[in-house]
């Protein structure tokens, strides 16, 4: 893959993209935002034993009280998840 493809996809997956985290106690950890989409998700979001399921509408208004996590932050096969999602569903 060339450059200019790795940061357009790049920007893409920060531009539409917000991702909460609720916490280590929670199995579902993540919730990503994805156009108006929601996803939960597990620190091992694309293995048969994950979490990466669709979660629902997200509405204009909503807001959440956990913290908002920078994609870069995120364990890899969460950010595999979230590519995987932007692909299909954007």
């Amino acid at each position: 893959m060339c450059y200019k493809s790795l940061v357009k996809e790049r920007e893409m997956f920060t531009k539409n993209v917000i991702v909460y985290d609720f916490g280590a106690q929670y199995v579902d950890r993540y919730l990503a935002i994805l156009e108006g989409e929601m996803f939960t998700m597990s620190k091992n979001a694309t293995s048969p034993q994950g979490v990466n399921q669709y979660a629902g509408q997200a509405k204009k208004d909503e807001i959440f009280s956990f913290p908002i996590i920078a994609n870069e932050s995120l364990p890899k096969a969460v950010q595999q998840a979230i590519q995987k999602r932007i692909e299909l569903y954007v």
